[in-house]
């Protein structure tokens, strides 16, 4: 999935993310200023897990299915993309299978990265 610069969402402990057409940034406000400042995410595997977790509690079917997509853009994850390969979509509890073996996925890539 591609993100135009000024796109956002927001996990669900209220944390603000907007795309700055290079990657996820988190708005954190200023004491003092009116508008918010912008820092980059450490890195975007980082981010993957944390709005993978966020969803993992609380999202949608559609939202856990674009996450999977984003992941692996190879993948027939969306319900356009398994349409497209004649294959049945996902339903709901399955995406959510699908989503915890990613979080570990993302999770034993984090702990790799971090001792390399």
């Amino acid at each position: 999935m591609e993100h135009r610069a000024g796109e956002g969402w927001m996990d669900y402990s209220g944390n603000l993310y907007v795309h700055d057409g290079t990657g996820w940034c988190l708005v954190t406000p200023v004491p003092g200023k009116l508008t918010p400042t912008y820092r980059p995410q450490d890195s975007t595997m980082d981010n993957a897990l944390h709005r993978a977790r966020a969803l993992f509690d609380k999202g949608s079917r559609e939202a856990i299915l674009d996450l999977l997509q984003e992941l692996d853009p190879n993948g027939s994850w969306t319900d356009r993309a398994s349409f497209a390969e004649g294959l049945e979509p996902l339903t709901y509890d399955e995406a959510l299978i699908e989503l915890q073996d990613a979080i570990e996925e993302l999770e034993i890539e984090q702990r790799t990265a971090t001792v390399a």
